[in-house]
């Protein structure tokens, strides 16, 4: 739900600046994620839906750049009644 607020919100933002737009782009995509996890002698291991959006700016044929948000879920890992939950998710910049 998070992720999808995010991609609403960008989406918005790139219809308001048309002229922007005129070089800007926006990807996505969906897969899977595979999370394994130790945690004081436990293990788990998951598959999970992950996600990426990004939005970029191309300056010419040849260079970008390009902000980004991966999503990749939580694996959590259970012991006799306790369990700990590990999120893992990700904000990246590049030059493309």
């Amino acid at each position: 739900m998070f992720l999808m607020k995010q991609v609403v919100l960008l989406l918005a933002a790139l219809a308001a600046a048309p002229a922007f737009a005129q070089n800007a782009y926006v990807s996505g995509s969906i897969g899977t994620a595979q999370h394994t996890a130790s945690f004081e002698g436990e293990k788990g291991s998951e598959d999970k839906a992950g996600a990426t959006v990004a939005v970029g700016y191309r300056f010419t044929p040849r260079v970008s750049i390009e902000a980004g948000y991966a999503a990749f879920g939580t694996v959590t890992v259970r012991d006799s009644g306790d369990s700990v939950a590990f999120q893992s998710d990700a904000i990246y910049g590049a030059v493309v």
